[in-house]
């Protein structure tokens, strides 16, 4: 290489290793969190997307309050800078000073797959997939459902447990929660008086699952879409 072009060569790549990147925070400096293992109690109607993000990062109490044989929602949001390769909740029974008790086994814990969403251009959280474990990306946000239902000849009382979060194996985090047991009783589904107006499309249900329309597969996951829909009183 010529002398002269070899000169340019190295001044141009001293002036571009000057240059900043930027990356997606164009305009304003990366938040510090971003450089941890963020983890924080989302609210359960609201859904965690890929880039969400909490703003109480130190808020370790969940407090609940539910009749009898009513379903009790707890939503966690996890986000790490680091790639994750197994991210799990271990749940604690639920136990009373008195001695009384719901069980850990009554509680289920799920994760919000993404779909692609045209309506809103984003990959978006809505099937629950009940698996063992689930991987995250480095920078991926990932909701954690959990959900259990209080037994009907639940004794009314202040009920303690706990969340272990677990990452890859070892315990991350720690979530206490207490639940207020009220002495009101709700009626099993079959007795709720509802009003529906979103149906189920099946001809929708045959294109995701990619099942011949009207064959017996598709009549099997129909039924599932419909026992679904009975257990919570529609």
């Amino acid at each position: 290489m010529p002398r002269k072009r070899l000169l340019l060569f190295v001044v141009s790549i001293a002036l571009f290793s000057r240059c900043e990147t930027f990356g997606q925070w164009i305009g304003r400096p990366e938040p510090a969190w971003e450089k941890t293992f963020q983890t924080w109690v989302a609210d359960p109607h609201k859904k965690v997307y890929p880039n969400s993000f909490g703003r109480d990062l130190a808020r370790r109490q969940i407090e609940l309050q539910a009749c009898r044989n009513e379903w009790v929602i707890i939503q966690l949001g996890v986000r790490s800078p680091q790639a994750v390769k197994s991210l799990s909740v271990r749940a604690s029974e639920l136990t009373t000073a008195d001695g009384e008790k719901i069980g850990s086994n009554l509680i289920r814990v799920r994760y919000p797959g993404l779909i692609p969403v045209d309506e809103n251009g984003q990959y978006t959280p809505d099937p629950l997939w009940e698996v063992p474990a689930v991987s995250l990306r480095p920078y991926q946000s990932q909701g954690i459902w959990i959900d259990f239902r209080v037994p009907a000849d639940a004794p009314p009382g202040k009920y303690k447990g706990s969340l272990d979060l677990l990452r890859d194996g070892a315990k991350a985090d720690t979530f206490h929660v207490k639940l207020d047991v009220l002495p009101v009783s709700l009626p099993e589904p079959s007795g709720y008086h509802c009003y529906l107006n979103i149906l189920v499309d099946p001809s929708s249900v045959a294109r995701v699952k990619r099942l011949p329309l009207w064959g017996e597969e598709h009549w099997r996951q129909l039924e599932r879409y419909l026992q679904n829909l009975a257990a919570h009183g529609q």
